[in-house]
């Protein structure tokens, strides 16, 4: 996986901080569990979907918040997070978002990001960071509260948005 230098220079400085706070942050572990979608936006390996557009700039809207700036998606169809992160993918290398947010994504593992020794506690951390924005995609509501409503923490940074089923009629659109 190809991740530019800022970014890992940013996450190896926030590793040295964790660790200081007494965390102990794998950081090779974490990056083994992303993906940088805007390397593959740039690759041309996305097809945009215009059928979510409406969700991608909610995201939009959210991120660029000063406060309650990280979103949560949670799809139980396991199609539309990924359409909503590559569109949005394609719109940051393209600069049609705000200056406000990072101009790289990654796509993060829940469960394998959750897994890792100090995950948690490196997530609430970079949530109170000005400069990260986050958004976790859930595959179920069980999922999303198993790993973000049952830690207060998070839910007082995140925003929920619940995607819809697509119907036929979006399908043939």
């Amino acid at each position: 996986m190809k991740v530019k230098k800022s970014l890992l220079a940013d996450l190896y400085n926030e590793q040295n901080r964790t660790t200081e706070d007494g965390g102990g942050f794998d950081i090779i572990s974490f990056m083994q569990s992303c993906h940088d979608l805007t390397n593959d936006a740039q690759a041309n390996k996305f097809h945009f979907n215009n059928h979510y557009n409406q969700e991608i700039h909610h995201c939009i809207h959210v991120l660029s918040r000063i406060t309650e700036n990280h979103v949560v998606l949670v799809d139980e169809y396991s199609f539309a997070n990924n359409v909503i992160v590559e569109g949005l993918a394609q719109l940051i290398i393209q600069n049609n978002v705000p200056d406000t947010l990072p101009k790289y994504l990654l796509a993060l593992n829940v469960k394998v990001f959750f897994g890792i020794i100090y995950a948690e506690k490196f997530l609430k951390l970079m949530l109170t960071r000005d400069k990260w924005r986050f958004i976790i995609g859930t595959k179920t509501l069980n999922e999303y509260k198993q790993y973000i409503e049952e830690n207060s923490e998070f839910t007082k940074y995140f925003e929920r948005i619940l995607l819809k089923e697509p119907t036929v009629n979006d399908h043939e659109k």
